[in-house]
């Protein structure tokens, strides 16, 4: 008799799950590219000094969130989240009085923002892992990645409409209330109840243990590639669009919507593949995308690379992501360590990848697209190490198997 295929439930705590991420995910869209935009532009398009904001921005990040993480034992994990939505609320209307220059201003907005991280994403993810089904939790990630995908169709023109006709001030705010309605949800979820078991310093000295050395490279390496797709790219994109905010917003959607509409088409036809092979292919196509925006000059080609690169990048991410997920859910109590190691494993790569960048364009002439380079290289070693990860996985129909 041939067995039924497991059926997607959706219950409460999965419901407002969602609908937090898709109210957080309009919020932190509504500024996405635009911010690293705002920040080059109030810094006089000086790529420098763009790179030092953001090289002491996760420095404190790095520093800021075992300490916050340690303060969930006290607030427990649902006043945790909600605090730290406050915070991140706060850190983005915080943009709105940015001072560039002043090192007070600065430390005090790094914290904030490290510190709503710290109590927002930790509990976050220690409630994904926890309340999704173990059963369907590959189903469950598609299906969130999908539904935040199609709402990101029209935020990044509308973010362009925003500032064009009303101001940067009023982006921020728009962000600021998103984020006050996204508490609404997490008052209606049965939160996880997860005690943080790591001291201050034992938590950097156990980023280096041997349990965790190996995720923590490949969280090194996301987070590396993390500062090309977020800061190199967006910057290359304003630049070759001629500084045109609306010229960025509708190209932008048009690659989320061009994306979405190729998902649709071929998405299914992935499942044939067994997802540990797929996330070896996957990297080498997303390694093959960073070459390809090399040599693009024109909207057109920003369109065609980045919807190609994207489709690609979904290969990787839900197969990834499942993956870790499960891995955090079956080390029980452990699940906000792991997800600490990976946040600070985050945070390490984006350092030495800005420090790196800096390095290398203050000591060489070098075009800003051949940073693009290290993307490919990422990619390569990123795949390789999470294939060789996931050998002993198999994934089918959402479900994890092991072998």
């Amino acid at each position: 008799m041939e067995k039924r295929k497991k059926r997607l439930k959706v219950n409460k705590n999965l419901f407002n799950l969602f609908l937090l991420s898709q109210l957080h995910t309009i919020g932190q869209s509504l500024v996405g590219i635009f911010g690293v935009i705002f920040i080059y532009e109030k810094y006089n398009f000086s790529l420098e000094l763009v790179l030092v904001y953001y090289f002491l921005f996760h420095l404190v990040a790095f520093l800021i969130i075992p300490i916050g993480s340690i303060f969930i034992n006290r607030f427990g994990i649902k006043k945790s989240i909600i605090l730290g939505k406050i915070l991140l609320l706060i850190y983005y209307l915080m943009f709105i009085f940015f001072q560039p220059y002043n090192i007070f201003f600065l430390l005090t907005f790094f914290s904030v923002g490290a510190f709503g991280t710290a109590f927002y994403w930790v509990p976050y993810h220690v409630n994904f892992a926890k309340l999704t089904d173990k059963n369907t939790r590959g189903t469950q990630i598609g299906m969130l990645g999908s539904m935040i995908a199609i709402i990101s169709i029209v935020i990044p023109v509308s973010a362009a409409l925003i500032i064009t006709k009303l101001g940067y001030n009023y982006l921020f705010i728009t962000t600021a209330i998103f984020y006050l309605l996204s508490i609404i949800p997490i008052l209606k979820i049965d939160h996880a109840n997860e005690n943080y078991s790591f001291k201050y310093f034992e938590t950097f000295s156990k980023l280096f243990d041997e349990k965790y050395r190996k995720d923590f490279l490949i969280y090194i390496l996301e987070g590396a590639e993390s500062i090309i797709a977020a800061i190199i790219w967006p910057i290359m994109i304003f630049l070759l669009l001629n500084k045109e905010y609306q010229a960025v917003g509708i190209t932008t959607s048009l690659i989320v919507l061009g994306t979405v509409i190729l998902n649709i088409l071929l998405g299914k036809a992935t499942d044939k593949f067994e997802k540990n092979k797929m996330i070896k292919i996957a990297s080498f196509l997303n390694a093959i995308g960073w070459f390809l925006k090399i040599f693009v000059h024109t909207a057109f080609d920003i369109f065609i690379t980045s919807v190609y690169h994207d489709f690609s990048r979904i290969f990787l991410k839900v197969p990834y992501q499942t993956f870790y997920y499960e891995k955090w859910a079956d080390n029980g109590h452990f699940v906000d360590e792991f997800t600490v190691i990976r946040e600070e494993g985050l945070r390490v790569g984006r350092i030495i990848m800005v420090a790196f960048i800096l390095f290398v364009i203050t000591t060489f002439e070098i075009d800003l697209k051949y940073i693009l380079i290290f993307g490919i290289l990422i990619f390569y070693f990123l795949g390789t190490i999470i294939q060789d990860k996931t050998k002993l996985l198999r994934l089918k129909g959402g479900t994890i198997i092991k072998t």
